[in-house]
């Protein structure tokens, strides 16, 4: 993939996507979406595309951040470059802090066309950070979903159609639903019609995006006082109303307290990765299984890390190739000041299993409990961590390592 991708930046490199475009020119077949592009170039490219500045020129490729004013932009595979957003250094391996205004209980997502980062906060409103260091609503026409109440939907983003999916139930709903978030420069709401054998109501569900396949993979789930180990995917393209077809695959997670917790699609292999709860065991579900969930092994440094309930994603490293997962280790000392730990799992050849990625200027929380929501940015090839203060009842954290300098 290297040899094949052109990774020098032209005039016309104005925007992400047009960078994403040419670097990839003539090697993107038909309807390939643009989530393989975005593959292709932190592969090929190894991050290091400038990224646009907000108030000057663009920034250096792979320069680590500085202390400044801001106006130099994001540097690549160096994090935040210019001004640094929290208006302190970044260099080398360690997290930065780049926000302290809300509760966010939610999912993250990294929009690259839109050069922001996606979240949603204590109300179920969806909210934008960067390029500004302060978070803001996204306005949104249409009605939010009241599934999204619950903090237990699935949710995923749809890159090459640029929208995020919530999938589940919530409230007096009947039946399972979908709806989709816009995320061009007029969000909308949504609500999408199914066929095929839809999953019955439920929420909790294990969801990826198999982007490859343009379809989304959904696993387990719940609707007390049941719980559901049947696996579907539901057919995104293709024109008309989204099919599902059920997959001969149920899941062998029969312990209701050790349900999926983390997911990821790993596209390397095609397959659907998903992290119990408890027992920090990693399954894998790929076509090439014969359809059959295969356990590829269980760490028992994961079973130290406290999360609250409820599905979440873990991230896939494209240039690592490597399945991350951050928590705080548990722990009944009341004293002690907790640190987040990033841990690192090699998904090609051996899987072996977890190490500790050691970043420095660790974020730390005086209470354990909460979820660690992630995204990736594979222009810059850094990663966002999200800390809810659910327990403490205080805003919730957002930071920033530079994946680059930690490899």
């Amino acid at each position: 993939m290297r040899a094949m991708i052109d990774c020098r930046v032209t005039e016309d490199d104005r925007t992400p996507e047009s960078r994403y475009r040419r670097a990839v020119s003539g090697k993107r077949t038909a309807g390939q979406p643009i989530a393989a592009l975005v593959m292709a170039l932190a592969a090929g490219c190894g991050g290091g595309l400038p990224s646009q500045s907000t108030t000057g020129t663009a920034g250096s490729v792979g320069t680590a951040g500085t202390t400044g004013s801001g106006a130099a932009g994001f540097g690549g595979a160096g994090g935040i470059g210019g001004g640094g957003i929290d208006g302190g250094p970044v260099g080398g391996c360690a997290w930065s802090l780049l926000n302290q205004e809300y509760r966010a209980v939610g999912p993250m997502f990294w929009d690259a066309p839109g050069q922001r980062l996606i979240l949603i906060d204590h109300a179920d409103n969806f909210l934008t950070l960067l390029p500004s260091p302060s978070l803001w609503v996204l306005p949104a026409a249409g009605a939010r979903p009241s599934l999204l109440i619950d903090s237990r939907a699935s949710v995923v983003h749809d890159i090459s159609r640029r929208r995020i999916l919530v999938f589940g139930s919530g409230g007096t709903d009947t039946a399972s639903r979908l709806f989709e978030l816009t995320l061009d420069d007029t969000p909308t709401w949504s609500e999408i019609t199914m066929a095929g054998s839809i999953p019955s109501l439920r929420n909790g569900s294990a969801a990826a995006l198999d982007p490859a396949s343009d379809r989304m993979v959904v696993c387990c789930g719940s609707h007390y006082p049941d719980t559901f180990h049947d696996t579907a995917a539901l057919a995104l393209g293709g024109g008309g109303a989204p099919t599902w077809q059920s997959i001969d695959a149920t899941s062998p997670f029969t312990d209701e307290l050790d349900q999926p917790f983390g997911t990821i699609w790993d596209p390397a292999r095609s397959r659907m990765l998903v992290r119990l709860m408890a027992s920090g065991q990693i399954w894998s579900l790929a076509e090439g299984n014969g359809g059959s969930w295969v356990q590829l092994l269980a760490d028992p440094a994961l079973t130290h890390l406290d999360w609250q309930p409820g599905p979440r994603l873990d991230v896939y490293d494209p240039v690592g190739d490597a399945l991350l997962v951050a928590g705080a280790i548990r722990t009944d000392d009341p004293n002690v000041d907790f640190a987040l730990h990033l841990y690192r799992l090699p998904l090609g050849g051996t899987t072996s299993g977890f190490t500790e990625v050691a970043a420095g200027n660790r974020p730390r929380r005086s209470s354990v409990s909460g979820n660690y929501p992630m995204a990736y940015d594979p222009a810059a090839d850094r990663l966002f961590v999200q800390i809810d203060g659910y327990n403490a009842g205080t805003k919730s954290e957002i930071w920033s390592l530079p994946l680059g300098e930690c490899r």
